[in-house]
This record gives C-alpha cells, sequence and structure tokens, in this order.
C-alpha cells in the first residue's frame, strides 16, 4: 500500500526531474541563443585539387555582392587567368602563414620564434595533449604578450571585423595543409582563436578519389619542384625524382599515410572533432546548382539571396573554362634521366640547372613539336592493376555519401574507366623516349639561352605560392 509519505516523495521527485529538464532544455536554449549571436565565420578548408581556385576566383568577383548581404569574403583571390594575389585582408593570411606561426622574426621581441612557441610555452616542454591548456588559458595562449606582431595583427584584425558586425567567409586550402602537418597545434590554434567570439563552421569539398588522387599527385610535385621550394637540383645535388604516377597510386591506396595531402575524409574527422559536422560540397553532384560556386553560396553561406542569384546567371560562372591547370610531370622526369646517363654537361655550364633542363623539354615538346604530354611514349599500368583504386573510391564515397553512391555507383564506375582509357594513370616511358634520336640530339646540344620573357617574382602577398605562380588550381581535365 502507497502511504501519503511515499506518494508526497515520489511527486518531489517528479517535480524535481521535471524542473531539472526544464532548467536543462533552458541552459541549452541559452547555450545555442549565444552562439546564434555571435557572428558567422565559414572556414572552406580546400582541400587542394577541390576546384578551390574556381571558388576562390568567384568569391572574388561577388565580394562586393556578398559585402551588401553582411558577408567579409577575407580569403585568397585570383585574377581571371589564375594568377595568385595573396589575401584580400592580409592579416588573415597569418592563419596560416608558415613564418608567423612557426619561425616568425618580430623586431620588438628580437627572437625569431612564431606562434607556436607561445603554445608549447602554455602546455611546456613534455606535453602529450592539449588537455593542459584548460578555461581561461584556451583563449589567453592566443592573446599572449609573447605572441610575434603579426599573430597580434591578425588578433586586431579579426576584432574590428566583429565589432562591424560582418559575417566572413574565408576560402583556403593551405588551411587543411597546416592542419596535416602542424596537427595539434593548428586545430587548437583555430578553436581557440575563433570560437570565444565566433560561430565556426567548417566547409570542404568532395572530389572522388580515383580522380583526385593522381591530380593530387602532379600538384605536389609542382610544389617539390617549384623554385620557392628550392628543389631545382639534379639527384647529384640533393634533388629527389618524382615517381611514375603508378608507383604513387599504389602507394597510396596501400596506406592512406602515404598521400601528402589530407582527403576528406581525414578533414571531416580532425575538424569534426573541434567544430561540428564539417559540411560539405560535392563536386560531382550538380542536380540542383549547376556550378559548385554557386552551391557554395546557396547553400551554406545564409541570407545571402542576391549573391546567390548572381552565382546563377552569371556566365562565366556556367562556362567551362579551365583555369591554373595542373603541369605534367613528365618533363621534369625526362630531364632527370637525361641527367643520369650524362646528356646534360652543368659541370661545363652550371646554368643548365633542373628548372631549365626541363622547361627547355616543355617548350621542344609543345611549342616546337606541338604535341602534348600524352603523345610521349607511355608506361600504363593494367586494368587489374588499377582495380584497388576504384575499389577505394567507390569505398569512399559510400562512406561518406551512402545514399548518393547508391544511386551513382554506375556513374562512378564509368568516370574511372574513362580515365584509364585517356591514360590519366601512365607515366612517361623515359627509357623508350631517349631511343629516339629526335630527343636524344635535342638534349646532348642542350646549351643555355637568355630569356628575356623570365617571369618577375610574385612580391604581391607576404606568404610565397606553395606551386610557382598559382597555387591549387581548379579541376582540370588535363591532369
Amino acid at each position: 500500500m502507497i502511504t501519503r509519505m511515499k506518494l508526497c516523495r515520489a511527486t518531489a521527485i517528479l517535480l524535481l526531474a521535471s524542473n531539472s529538464a526544464l532548467a536543462g532544455t533552458a541552459a541549452n536554449n541559452d547555450e545555442n541563443e549565444g552562439k546564434n549571436k555571435k557572428p558567422l565565420l565559414l572556414l572552406h578548408v580546400g582541400p587542394p585539387k577541390t576546384s578551390t581556385t574556381t571558388l576562390q576566383y568567384f568569391l572574388s568577383e561577388y565580394r562586393s555582392s556578398l559585402q551588401e548581404e553582411n558577408w567579409l569574403f577575407v580569403g585568397r583571390h585570383y585574377t581571371e587567368d589564375g594568377a595568385w594575389m595573396g589575401y584580400f585582408d592580409k592579416p588573415f593570411s597569418n592563419l596560416v602563414d608558415f613564418e608567423c606561426q612557426v619561425h616568425a622574426w618580430d623586431s620588438d621581441l628580437e627572437e625569431d620564434e612564431g606562434l607556436i612557441s607561445v603554445y608549447h610555452d602554455y602546455l611546456g616542454e613534455d606535453h602529450n595533449s592539449t588537455s593542459e591548456i584548460t578555461g581561461d588559458n584556451r583563449k589567453d595562449w592566443t592573446h599572449s604578450v609573447d605572441a610575434p606582431s603579426c599573430w597580434k595583427s591578425f588578433l586586431a584584425e579579426l576584432n574590428r571585423v566583429r565589432r562591424s558586425g560582418m559575417n566572413v567567409l574565408i576560402s583556403d586550402e593551405m588551411i587543411c595543409i597546416r592542419g596535416h602537418n602542424q596537427e595539434e597545434f593548428h586545430f587548437d590554434m583555430l578553436y581557440d582563436t575563433l570560437t570565444p567570439d565566433w560561430n565556426v563552421q567548417v566547409l570542404a569539398t568532395y572530389r572522388r578519389f580515383h580522380a583526385w588522387l593522381p591530380s593530387e599527385k602532379n600538384q605536389f610535385d609542382q610544389y617539390r619542384l617549384s623554385d620557392w621550394a628550392e628543389m631545382d637540383r639534379f639527384l647529384e645535388w640533393g634533388g629527389e625524382a618524382v615517381p611514375p604516377m603508378y608507383d604513387y597510386i599504389k602507394a597510396a591506396v596501400e596506406d592512406s599515410q602515404n598521400v601528402k595531402y589530407p582527403y576528406l575524409d581525414d578533414i571531416m574527422t580532425e575538424y569534426g572533432k573541434y567544430f561540428g559536422t564539417v559540411q560539405t560540397l560535392n563536386m560531382h553532384d550538380l542536380s540542383e546548382y549547376k556550378t559548385l560556386v554557386s552551391q557554395l553560396i546557396c547553400r551554406f553561406v545564409p541570407n545571402a539571396t542576391k549573391t546567390c542569384e548572381l552565382s546563377k546567371t552569371d556566365l562565366k560562372a556556367t562556362s567551362s573554362k579551365i583555369l591554373n591547370a595542373a603541369k605534367s610531370g613528365y618533363y621534369d622526369m625526362l630531364a632527370m634521366v637525361a641527367y643520369e646517363e650524362g646528356m646534360i654537361n652543368d659541370q661545363e655550364d652550371p646554368r643548365l640547372t633542373r628548372t631549365y633542363v626541363r622547361d627547355a623539354i616543355e617548350k621542344q615538346h609543345e611549342e616546337v613539336l606541338k604535341k602534348k604530354p600524352s603523345d610521349f611514349p607511355l608506361q600504363c599500368p593494367t586494368l587489374e592493376e588499377m582495380q584497388p583504386l576504384l575499389t577505394k573510391s567507390l569505398a569512399y564515397e559510400e562512406q561518406l555519401f551512402p545514399e548518393y553512391h547508391a544511386a551513382n555507383k554506375d556513374i562512378h564506375t564509368q568516370e574511372f574507366m574513362t580515365m584509364v582509357e585517356k591514360k590519366k594513370y601512365c607515366s612517361i616511358d623515359t627509357a623508350a623516349t631517349l631511343e629516339q634520336d629526335q630527343w636524344r640530339a635535342f638534349l646532348e646540344q642542350l646549351v643555355y639561352e637568355e630569356d628575356d620573357d623570365d617571369d618577375e617574382d610574385d612580391e604581391e602577398s607576404g606568404i610565397p605560392p606553395p606551386v610557382n605562380m598559382a597555387i591549387h588550381d581548379m579541376v582540370s581535365e588535363e591532369l
């Protein structure tokens, strides 16, 4: 039998539970309301080789329209021919600037330590995790008086923009590359700097793995071989050989640690730990929006209705023009083998550098002989050898977009087969090429000639581009 005392106690417990639930709901509502009051900061982090230059070019074009709708685009911008012009708002480049974050010379502090040294000071020399940064320290370390002046200028600009009431859109594939290389420091730096005052949402772009991987490989090779990276030396002088395409793909499929740039699954996992669900743009799904830039603006930039409509009707945005197409690595591979076989006499003329020989081969092949890289003798893997790449590509899509994968598996497979037919997974057969009399004669007789049209150094930005002039290109049919 239930006594009056037991009934009263049960009623009290129910009331207490009800009040606790209401209090919890109110607390969650307060938290959400506080989050919604913060200005929005959209962080489009790439990855490389997912049409980032396309997006950045058109976001640059629509910057005035975005500002009218309370959005400030501060990321990378390019000219119409793909030339990189740095950041619109230069202090924001310090989010990715290696010099500022890792090795910054600060005349006020008279030291050459970047922001990362402050980070390690807060955690101690032997820290293994970020758990030691707690409470107010999460923000204090990024605002330390010991931070380099470049970082302080970024914080001042970030605060100015926040006080103006503007939302911010940043697009830069170097963000995810820094995360890939700097790991915990990078994520703590972004989280502790941005989340106290901004509602941060991370965006990334999906490109099928079988198409992304060879393009990523070519891009990384260009980065290593650029003048900026100082990799213009032959093997004898400390240079590294560009690996054949199939060798790279085979290693990458067997172990993802061999992939040089982060793929979408890694980005979603790592950034998701700090910022919640990473929103994705799908390069292949143009059923609702006909261009990737429309997909980004119309789906992910709130209240940008005017700019959304502009992106749908802009003839340039809907054209198929390719900017900043990836360059072939065949010319460098041929230059290296020719050097190893003694055809390049750089001892007699040190101006015959790896860069010069590579560019001379490209000019001879494309301008004089009027041929494409695919016209060289090629070494191609068999379809059976390439099957693991397709298997992994299909598995990634099923993991990331199960419904889309189920409806488009056959299209996915056909795209892969088209790349095989177009010999996108092949490499130059250097031995067969050097058996041709015209190439042996050209390389053995090569002499240095002054070029009146040498490009001037790009001094537009405080951070050098990681690949020649324009960095991570749009998606190109010429991988």
